[in-house]
């Protein structure tokens, strides 16, 4: 799995870079492999890291941090951008919702990222876990399992 954070970090490094976002990972190469459908992590990675870059100002940062926690690796993507206000988390995973407009500086999206992240993850029977300070940044977690040896 950290060759996939690597290989998806790459694809978005110009668009930071241009932003003038810096992405930090943690990503250890010995991680053990896991269950899952790689084409559809890779989604989930894919828009988790875009939202935290779309959502980021300049001269913020996107931290990407993979770890091993027993039988599972989990997976963190955060940012230190604009955060969700707190009524409008309960619905940040509803198909087609945008908490605000003015939040993100681009155009474009939407509201289908989210959704499409806790759908796959419900297919692979895990769940997506968030926490957002507005102004502060948010950070999603999610596990996935061990493959067995």
């Amino acid at each position: 799995m950290g060759d996939l954070v690597l290989d998806i970090i790459v694809k978005f490094q110009l668009a930071a870079e241009v932003a003038e976002i810096r992405i930090q990972h943690n990503c250890p190469r010995d991680l053990p492999l896991v269950t899952g459908d790689i084409a559809l992590i890779d989604r989930v990675l894919d828009n988790l890291i875009e939202n935290a870059i779309r959502h980021t100002p300049k001269g913020g940062t996107v931290a990407v941090t993979l770890q091993r926690d027993g039988n599972t690796v989990s997976a963190t993507v955060g940012d230190n951008g604009c955060g969700i206000p707190e009524s409008a988390m309960p619905r940040i995973f509803d198909r087609l919702y945008q908490v605000d407009r003015t939040r993100t500086t681009s155009t474009g999206h939407g509201g289908l990222g989210l959704a499409i992240v806790k759908r796959i993850l419900d297919l692979h029977q895990q769940s997506i876990q968030v926490e957002s300070q507005p102004d502060r940044g948010t950070t999603f977690y999610f596990t996935l399992h061990v493959a067995p040896v």
